[in-house]
């Protein structure tokens, strides 16, 4: 089982930001899962970068012309919580072996 909580900055240039990003990685060899979550300032900010990855997501889904990254936008789901929004990728073993197996050919 892995479960990695991952810092993240964006640099010098980004400090004075007020968004927090913290990413959580976790398999148990048969699930891979990625986590982040983005604080903004106020719920009305977290619901308006939901809309936005929302339709990012489903537009990403549809119209990539990477299978890797389509497959990546289907299995990801965007929510809010609170003055936080939640991306959770949830890849199983199988769908990881498909995308790893066009690479390798």
């Amino acid at each position: 089982m892995i479960d990695e909580k991952v810092k993240v900055s964006a640099g010098e240039k980004y400090s004075k930001w007020p968004e927090t990003v913290n990413v959580r990685l976790r398999s148990d060899g048969s699930l891979f899962e990625v986590r982040a979550s983005v604080a903004t300032t106020d719920e009305n900010a977290a619901n308006r970068l939901h809309g936005e990855l929302a339709n990012f997501l489903e537009s990403l889904s549809k119209k990539s012309k990477s299978a890797r990254v389509r497959k990546i936008a289907e299995k990801t789901t965007s929510e809010v919580d609170s003055i936080k929004v939640v991306l959770v990728t949830h890849l199983p073993r199988a769908a990881l072996d498909d995308l790893l197996a066009k690479d390798a050919k």
